[in-house]
């Protein structure tokens, strides 16, 4: 199916930068994806295929992205060195529409879809189309989304939002919203079914659902996303990209036009405006409003505060004494 890579404006082997994975669409080709020791918990759970990647693969989530400094240009996953279609990553795609002889859709040409390097894609329902015979953009522009440290305290029913420590999953080291609907499926679909589909996260003793389980597969899925929602995630400067190539039996195309496609993915921008969540009014702002409040209506102040104090203790002990040494002076006379 990859008949051309080209990764920042040099040619690169298709096979050293795209691996085989597993996806619910099939067997799809996976560029920039991290290897499943790092997306996983237990390599004995998962059915490992025939995958390669070089010794510097970066352990990254993204939460933390990149803390070392120290990250070489073709460390996974990769990141481009700016903006633009020749910085980006280009393949030149084979549809060989001649020889497939069954198809999950009735169109001829390929699926994509772009998704978090630690996250199993869902190719099927979330991948769009590319035809073949054209030239095909996809820009990318990520949402980015930080959290502070101070939102720990915060329950998190009022924060809406989990750190990845905070929610340990079974199967995946990394939390994320698609790897937690992922898991709720499995295990939707093992308490309904009693198996498991290939492409959702299991152990091995588990069995995988065949045909016979077919309408039950898709029920519990339709239920999970009706009930759930679709999960959908957002891209943190980091992109992994998923191929799958679909045809129609019935097609006659023979020509290199109605089979080969080339796309394009690139970012928009250098530089993206990222939101930041946060305590809209932690103790720290709460005590500078309160001063700012009483300062503005009372001309309150630090001096004011001490004045105070003094008034209420030292004041009324220093009145206290006063009156009990006046008390004894009186007394003095009568007892001589």
């Amino acid at each position: 199916m990859l008949k051309s890579c080209q990764w920042g404006s040099q040619y690169v082997d298709c096979d050293e930068v795209f691996n085989n994975d597993l996806t619910d669409e099939g067997l799809c080709c996976s560029f920039n994806r991290l290897p499943p020791s790092l997306i996983f918990r237990n390599l004995k759970d998962i059915s490992i295929l025939n995958q390669t990647f070089p010794n510097n693969v970066y352990d990254w989530n993204a939460e933390k992205g990149f803390e070392d400094a120290e990250y070489g240009e073709f460390t996974i996953p990769r990141r481009p060195l700016g903006a633009g279609a020749h910085l980006g990553l280009s393949v030149v795609l084979d549809a060989q529409v001649a020889n497939y002889h069954c198809s999950s859709t009735r169109s001829i040409g390929f699926k994509v879809i772009l998704a978090n390097p630690i996250e199993t894609p869902k190719m099927a329902d979330f991948g769009f189309l590319i035809s073949p015979g054209f030239e095909t953009r996809v820009t990318i522009e990520p949402s980015v989304r930080e959290a502070t440290e101070t939102l720990r305290d915060v329950a998190v029913q009022k924060r809406q939002c989990y750190f990845s420590n905070e929610r340990p999953l079974q199967y995946y080291r990394f939390y994320s919203q698609r790897n937690c609907l992922l898991e709720c499926q499995s295990n939707y679909t093992l308490n309904l079914c009693e198996c498991v589909p290939y492409y959702l996260p299991k152990n091995k003793q588990i069995k995988y659902c065949g045909k016979i389980e077919k309408f039950c597969v898709e029920t519990a899925k339709n239920d999970m996303e009706t009930v759930v929602g679709n999960g959908s995630t957002s891209l943190f400067k980091i992109f992994h990209v998923s191929l799958a190539c679909v045809s129609s039996p019935h097609s006659s195309a023979r020509t290199f036009r109605q089979n080969m496609a080339v796309v394009q993915f690139y970012f928009y921008n250098s530089k993206f405006t990222k939101e930041l969540k946060s305590q809209l009014y932690g103790f720290t702002e709460i005590l500078s409003n309160v001063g700012g409040l009483l300062s503005l209506c009372l001309g309150f102040s630090f001096l004011s505060l001490v004045e105070i104090f003094y008034f209420i203790t030292l004041r009324l002990c220093c009145e206290v004494f006063h009156r009990k040494v006046t008390r004894n002076q009186k007394l003095i006379p009568f007892l001589r």
